[in-house]
């Protein structure tokens, strides 16, 4: 082989390996950019469950809580008037953050940083979960709490559960 084609031939695999460590390196910025967005996501999470918990703590804002749940949507059918609105604004504030919690288990299993095997733990837990009136009403009532990718899956997770029991 001659010299110009062997030069010819280096440098098409000089090319190559440039290629590739490009693709490498923009590889390697996409996850961190995704791990970057997971960690504030779980960031935002922790700060919200913080909020609730601490107005949790206050029996006038729970009393409003209830109070303002239902005067402007009403309770489902099924669900009778609460006698002690208090206690019921504790209700909504504890379920509002338990569908928290699987709101960003469900963001972290669509990022990739939750196997499959625990997120159908999660899933299983949220399916019996999301049965409940309580909680349908909830996620209903604060539709812009939660992601819409969440309040979706919810949703078939609803429909998929009613099937099932017919």
């Amino acid at each position: 082989m001659d010299s110009s084609k062997l030069n010819d031939w280096i440098q098409a695999v000089g090319i190559f390996a440039v290629v590739a460590s490009l693709i490498f390196v923009g590889m390697q910025m996409k996850q961190s950019q995704d791990i970057a967005i997971a960690a504030q996501y779980q960031e935002r999470y922790g700060v919200a469950m913080q909020f609730w918990q601490e107005r949790m703590q206050h029996e006038s804002i729970m009393l409003r809580t209830a109070e303002n749940s239902i005067d402007k949507n009403g309770l489902p059918a099924n669900m009778e008037n609460p006698v002690d609105l208090v206690a019921f604004g504790i209700l909504l504030s504890d379920t509002r953050q338990v569908l928290l919690v699987f709101d960003n288990q469900h963001f972290q299993y669509e990022s990739g940083f939750l196997t499959d095997d625990a997120w159908l733990g999660y899933r299983r837990g949220l399916k019996v979960l999301i049965m409940r009136p309580l909680y349908q009403y909830v996620l209903r009532q604060d539709s812009s709490t939660f992601r819409h990718a969440f309040q979706e899956f919810c949703e078939s997770l609803i429909e998929e559960a009613q099937l099932e029991a017919s």
